[in-house]
């Protein structure tokens, strides 16, 4: 017997020798992750596996029922941790995996308490939340991704105005502009094009930074920052998304469309793919936009030796095809050294027509000419930014003096060593035609020929900044110290052509009294240091200091003038916190601000889009300081949040524009001048309720007191007026079948203003997005000013002339978009996902504030 089974034994030896050793026992582990509240499934929570010697061994993410499913697990010993933002980390210890299958069942996540007794401004997921030195509308849960660019973001952001000009406000007054914690370096036109050009579907949030501390650059005067942040990416593997937007011509005045019906289209995509070691990712963007304005002016001048009448009648037309990209990554070179790189920037290229008529009358009100001016123009424009980061973190070590990897926190929050370089470039290039006719009032011209001019305007920008900040937690004081220094450097160049065209040459001839080049350069020196503390159980504190030493030098290039001024400054910063009780928290916070002169205020030279209305900047115009302080409340209750806010600021140098007319020519100038005094109070509120679990509600407002002091060639123009501004935002989320409406509008108001007053402009919106394919592919639609709304009234006066007008910007805009997700998404560690929260990597390149 034992010889028969002997052949039949070595052939199953030889079997088991050819096929190699047997794999290991596998296993699969199993569960759903619940709210432990709501009994709601958890999307997108995180699953982590470790061994008994803490090493991750494999992660995962819950789908959209809140399961998940770990697989090809070798049998063993091992522990697992569950995570989602604003719940208590759940652990499950002494996992034996010894079957094919483990079945977790139901694990149940509790909302983390500290998270609750956060004050937030919104029901259900907070869209606008108050910290020590800010406040923070979160965009992309608020449907205002669907609308078309960071603009009409802005117009719909709690506490933000957007007026006639595009100039971005808080309480009246004009800020500075941020992308992910660093400034722009762009005002008036310049930052107007850019905030177009910036996708409204790119932007996570908005912070509104009125009184920030030391560490910030103190531009802004009293309105003070405005930081917006970009969507950043927090799953690791290959995602992608690509996106599409076509949207209608605009109807206002006129009862057909200003060219064809559909002249908006936008496509786009982003891609990124992280690692443990990398992090790359892009954006990119084409958009070709038509746009016009319509405007009507009616003016009388009272001269000393004749007085008329005239009406302006202004159609602007554009089309611009656009372009914008972002290129990045992150690298780690351990858990404790990022470099991040990216390049940043945009470019396009359109036409520029339209045409102003003014129709003269004489003082009996009897009309007697006709001129038109016909305009035809090109215009190129593009902006790069360049930054590198490279971030030290200084980890705490454990009992027995190793590096504790797992108490780095996040941005601010550890021991850390930041370098921080940055520099920008930006051109824009107009070429314009313009014909003037003059017309009798039977039709006849009176010229033989058209007035003919051609303007040439190259505008171009480098800045630099180059910060090093430090950052000293001491736990044992409950306390954080921060230092740092921050350089800045900025040379801007207006290279102004004037000709006129001469038929005698016949040719076009350089008029050198209008033509000029100009040059703008300013360097700034900053140290900084700030020191945060806990005072007690329920105070907490932020005080800082700031020196800065400046030096400005505008010039004419074309005369060789200069006009240079330098100064030192200091800076102090104060910010409170009380926390009354779980939900209700107050703040208090006092800064010293500077509204500095740009070179667009501070060149003498004027444009000549308007020969009859002339904008001219003023070579000795100076900074002008401002001390802020408010007082902030807000509380959660319930299903409804309120926050309110009183303020109060003084400044002792304001600059504003004044009108003066030339009694020769009858031509009205408009140039920055310096006034006495300015001091302002108001309060500003916002309030949100959930009206039912799928309906929520937010409004706020503001209502503030101006008085100016103001002295001009010794005529008193000192006056005090009321303004205010609201907002309303509705959204309904019917989540069961994918559907998400949302509706909003804004008004703003200032009454007076030095020489005048106005009316209110409105703008509002309607949105519908609709997500298909388990939320890979959403459809969108977006309508802009369906009701007839954005325009804006005024009117001025001084002894020498009067005039009312109207402008009318876009109605009646419908834009339909489509967005689809794509790619491999995978679960990171927690330690990954802190070191990209520090370094600002991924895709928002940051999102605190920073820059000088």
């Amino acid at each position: 017997m034992k010889l028969t089974l002997l052949p039949f034994f070595l052939l199953v030896c030889s079997w088991s020798w050819a096929q190699g050793p047997m794999p290991p026992a596998q296993t699969t582990l199993l569960g759903q992750l619940i709210d432990a509240d709501s009994k709601k499934p958890l999307e997108f929570a995180t699953v982590s596996l470790y061994n008994l010697s803490d090493s991750l061994i494999t992660g995962g993410i819950s789908d959209m029922d809140g399961k998940f499913r770990l697989v090809n697990l070798p049998y063993g010993d091992y522990y697992a941790k569950f995570n989602f933002m604003g719940y208590e980390e759940k652990r499950i210890d002494s996992l034996k995996l010894e079957l094919p299958t483990l079945q977790l069942g139901k694990v149940l996540l509790k909302p983390d308490a500290a998270t609750q007794e956060t004050v937030q401004v919104t029901a259900n997921k907070s869209l606008l939340k108050l910290g020590l030195d800010k406040k923070v509308f979160d965009v992309e849960n608020s449907g205002l991704g669907n609308s078309e660019s960071a603009t009409e973001v802005l117009r719909s952001t709690p506490g933000v105005e957007v007026d006639q000009d595009e100039q971005i406000k808080v309480r009246g007054k004009v800020v500075q502009v941020y992308i992910n914690g660093k400034p722009t370096g762009l005002t008036g036109e310049n930052q107007a094009a850019v905030l177009r050009q910036l996708p409204a579907n790119s932007i996570k949030s908005v912070e509104i930074i009125t009184s920030p501390s030391a560490k910030d650059a103190p531009d802004g005067g009293a309105g003070g920052i405005i930081n917006i942040v970009m969507k950043r990416n927090l799953l690791s593997g290959f995602t992608g998304n690509v996106n599409g937007r076509i949207g209608t011509n605009a109807r206002g005045w006129r009862s057909e469309p200003v060219g064809p019906m559909f002249n908006k289209f936008n496509t786009g995509f982003g891609l990124n793919y992280k690692s443990e070691k990398l992090n790359l990712f892009s954006n990119a963007s084409w958009s070709r936009r038509g746009s016009y304005t319509l405007s009507e002016a009616y003016r009388f001048n009272q001269l000393p030796d004749s007085s008329y009448y005239f009406n302006t009648y202004r159609d602007s037309r554009r089309q611009k095809d656009n372009f914008w990209g972002r290129l990045g990554m992150d690298y780690y070179f351990s858990p404790t050294q990022t470099l991040s790189m990216q390049v940043r920037g945009g470019g396009g290229a359109g036409q520029n027509g339209g045409q102003t008529q003014y129709d003269n009358f004489g003082q009996d009100s009897v009309y007697y000419s006709q001129e038109i001016r016909g305009r035809d123009g090109e215009t190129e424009r593009y902006n790069w930014s360049y930054n590198a980061v490279y971030s030290i973190i200084f980890p705490e070590k454990d009992s027995t003096g190793k590096p504790n990897l797992d108490k780095i926190g996040g941005m601010g929050d550890q021991h850390q060593l930041v370098f921080d370089f940055q520099i920008s470039n930006s051109q824009d290039q107009d070429i314009d035609y313009y014909g003037n006719q003059s017309y009798w009032p039977n039709g006849d011209a009176i010229n033989a020929a058209p007035d003919s001019q051609r303007i040439e305007d190259f505008d171009s920008r480098r800045e630099i900044w180059a910060r090093i900040d430090y950052t000293l937690p001491l736990p044992k004081l409950e306390g954080r110290l921060e230092v740092g220094y921050h350089y800045r450097y900025q040379l801007d160049r207006s290279d102004f052509g004037y000709y006129n065209y001469v038929p005698q040459l016949p040719t076009l001839v350089n008029d050198s009294s209008r033509s000029n080049i100009f040059e703008y350069s300013q360097q700034i020196h900053a140290l900084y240091g700030t020191y945060s503390q806990k005072l007690g159980e329920k105070w907490s504190g932020k005080f800082g200091l700031r020196l800065e030493q400046a030096s400005v030098d505008p010039r004419l290039i074309s005369t060789e003038e200069s006009y240079p001024w330098s100064y030192f400054q200091l800076f102090p910063s104060v910010n409170l916190g009380y926390q009354m009780s779980k939900t209700a928290q107050m703040t208090f916070n006092y800064s010293r601000r500077i509204d500095r002169p740009g070179s667009w205020s501070t060149n003498p030279f004027p444009s000549f889009e308007d020969p009859r209305y002339l904008y001219y900047g003023n070579p000795y115009l100076q900074p002008s300081f401002t001390d802020k302080v408010e007082l902030n409340y807000g509380n959660y209750i319930g299903k409804s949040g309120i926050n309110v806010g009183l303020y109060a600021s003084y400044n002792d140098n304001e600059s504003t524009r004044v009108q003066t007319i030339d009694s020769l020519t009858g031509v009205i100038r408009s140039r920055p001048q310096n006034l006495a005094y300015n001091y302002q109070y108001g309060l500003d509120f916002n309030f949100n309720t959930s009206i039912f679990p799928w309906w929520t509600l937010n409004m706020g407002g503001n209502l503030y007191q101006s008085h100016f002091d103001a002295e001009v060639e010794g005529q008193d123009l000192s006056y005090q007026t009321l303004g205010a501004s609201g907002n309303v935002f509705s959204s309904i989320r019917l989540q069961k079948i994918g559907l998400n409406i949302s509706m909003g509008g804004s008004v703003w108001y200032q009454v007076r203003d030095i020489q005048g007053s106005n009316r209110p402009n409105f703008w509002h919106w309607v949105s519908i997005n609709k997500q298909l394919m388990k939320k890979k592919l959403r459809l969108s639609l977006w309508i802009q000013n369906p009701i007839y709304s954005n325009s804006y009234r005024y009117q001025r006066s001084t002894d020498s002339f009067r005039q009312s007008g109207i402008y009318e910007w876009e109605n009646r805009v419908v834009n339909f978009s489509m967005s689809y997700n794509f790619g491999k998404m995978n679960v990171k560690n927690k330690r990954r996902s802190q070191l990209e929260n520090r370094s600002g990597g991924g895709n928002s390149g940051g999102g605190g504030q920073g820059g000088i």
